[in-house]
């Protein structure tokens, strides 16, 4: 029983990093996209 629930709670922890990886390079993707764009429209009136 102990062996099932040390792997499970492995499981989880596994799925919750994968997860903050994939949210932050998702992130970081946004801000960086956002940036370039404004940076290259700043002439133009909005």
């Amino acid at each position: 029983m102990r062996v099932k629930v040390v792997f499970m709670m492995s499981e989880i922890f596994m799925l919750m990093g994968f997860m903050l990886a994939a949210y932050a390079i998702v992130a970081n993707n946004s801000f960086q996209t956002l940036g370039t764009f404004l940076t290259s429209n700043s002439k133009r009136p909005w």
